[in-house]
């Protein structure tokens, strides 16, 4: 049995939004705020 129900599914498109949206400077902070969501963290961005 498949997980995904026999789905194919475009892992390439999937990769290309994914680096779209938390790959782009200006979208750092959305990369953050997943990291802590998924790490049940609160780190906050720092400038050096």
């Amino acid at each position: 049995m498949q997980a995904n129900g026999g789905i194919k599914v475009n892992r390439e498109y999937k990769d290309r939004l994914f680096r779209m949206i938390f790959g782009a400077e200006e979208n750092k902070h959305y990369l953050l705020s997943l990291y802590n969501a998924i790490n049940h963290t609160s780190y906050t961005k720092k400038k050096i």
